[in-house]
This record gives structure tokens, C-alpha cells and sequence, in this order.
């Protein structure tokens, strides 16, 4: 499932009707910062010194490779990764998952610190100018469920105060929290 010239991961095949066969449209953001921390955690368990090991924290560095390639300037990611940036809108949750799973990556040792450690505390500096003084978190996505159309991504702006948005958010901070510990 994922996309050999951006290395960037689709949800999966099956939900195209009438097209079981092919890939899931788009690159969302949110699946991404899930996608790495599933591969972490797998990580996490496995002895390093495996070929699983190996292999996975292969996948893993080129999937964080591929992230950099996209993120903003400004320290966001969009929704839909594979778009150019005017295209869909810069989203908090996908952009603190990333970030925050970033950091783990480089906390545990599966990641070297740089680049890494630089994206995402550009990532971490910008996600604050999107909660509001009432604790509003703006410019978070509603999920896709099977993800089978992107024209509902394709936006300059989300509704402010999505349920995704807290966790991501609180995720975020325990990720800052590793990289400035060192």
C-alpha cells in the first residue's frame, strides 16, 4: 500500500466499488502519525537483533524520509499528503501524531536524531497558533472511515472542535517532552 515514487502510505485496497484491486485515494495525514506508531510499538517488541528488526526500522526511516519531503515550511502537514499544499488544508492531528511519533522513534533509538528531532519541533513550535483562548482546537479532520474519496479533504478549512484534536494535541506534548529531555 504504499506508493513507490512518494513513499507515501494509502489506507488500503478493497473499498473502491467495482475496484477491489486498487489502493485507497490519498495520503491522510492522521493514518500517517498511526502508521508510524504501530510500526514503533511493533518495534518495541521486537529483538534488535532480528532481520524483522531490520526491515522494520527500514520501512520506518523511509516512511519518516518521505514525511519530511512533505512537511510545510511553517512546520505542518496537510491533510492529504500527496497533494500540494493548496490543495487541502494544514491539519493539527495528523501533523501532532507525526511529530509526537517522530520523537519516540528517536527516543527509543529507531530513528537518528537528525533530521528528525528538527521537523518535529518545527511541528510542535506551530501546532499552538491552532487552539484558540478558549482551548478551541482548530483545523483538525473529520476521519475518513474507509477512506474511498477525497474530495471532503480537499478544503482550505475543518470546523473547529473535532474530537481528534485533544489527544493528538496531548500526544504532541509528551513527544516535545522526549526530545527536550535529552
Amino acid at each position: 500500500v504504499c506508493d513507490p515514487q512518494t513513499r507515501l502510505w494509502a489506507q488500503g485496497r478493497g473499498w473502491l466499488q467495482d475496484k477491489p484491486e486498487l489502493l485507497s485515494p490519498g495520503a491522510w495525514s492522521r493514518g500517517h502519525g498511526w502508521l508510524i506508531r504501530g510500526m514503533v510499538d511493533t518495534l518495541l517488541y521486537l529483538p534488535r537483533d532480528s532481520a524483522e528488526y531490520a526491515e522494520l526500522q527500514g520501512y520506518l526511516k523511509e516512511l519518516a524520509d518521505a514525511l519530511l519531503a512533505v512537511q510545510q515550511p511553517g512546520g505542518m502537514w496537510h491533510c492529504m499528503l500527496q497533494r500540494p499544499p493548496h490543495a487541502s488544508a494544514p491539519e493539527v492531528s495528523g501533523t501532532a501524531l507525526i511529530a509526537g511519533n517522530l520523537a519516540l522513534a528517536i527516543d527509543a533509538g529507531f530513528l537518528p536524531s537528525e533530521p528528525y528531532a528538527a521537523a518535529a519541533r518545527k511541528a510542535f513550535a506551530a501546532l499552538p497558533a491552532h487552539v484558540d483562548a478558549q482551548g478551541v482546537i482548530h483545523a483538525v479532520c473529520e476521519g475518513p472511515g474507509p477512506l474511498m474519496e477525497e474530495g471532503p479533504w480537499l478544503v482550505q478549512s475543518f470546523p473547529p472542535g473535532n474530537d481528534h484534536g485533544p489527544f493528538a494535541l496531548f500526544f504532541a506534548a509528551l513527544g516535545e517532552h522526549l526530545l527536550n529531555r535529552k
